[in-house]
């Protein structure tokens, strides 16, 4: 079975919402939270995927990501990394904490 960030991942029993995902703590944010999240058993981890199309006929020279974190991600791509927020350098597990919050 590929891992969760491998393109060919099946996440059709995921739960699906709308950005921003959160917690109603926050305030101050550039957007609302329009699905919330909730932590459990001291679960501090989520994953999330988002899917997109892009047309075979341009020529692209880089990909810009916009996020509201609060403590800290790593993106993948067509399951290669493709960057990272606040995390620390090396091998990422569900239980590796951001570099700060």
């Amino acid at each position: 079975m590929p891992a969760f960030y491998e393109a060919e991942f099946d996440d059709s029993d995921w739960q699906r919402g709308a950005a921003l995902l959160g917690e109603n703590k926050f305030c101050c944010l550039p957007e609302p939270i329009r699905t919330q999240l909730q932590r459990e058993n001291d679960k501090y981890t989520f994953y999330f995927r988002a899917r997109f199309d892009l047309p075979t006929d341009i020529e692209l020279s880089g990909l810009e990501v916009w996020h509201v974190i609060d403590d800290g991600a790593v993106f993948y791509l067509n399951g290669e990394e493709a960057g990272r927020y606040n995390m620390p350098d090396g091998e990422v597990v569900f239980d590796t904490t951001a570099s700060g919050s």
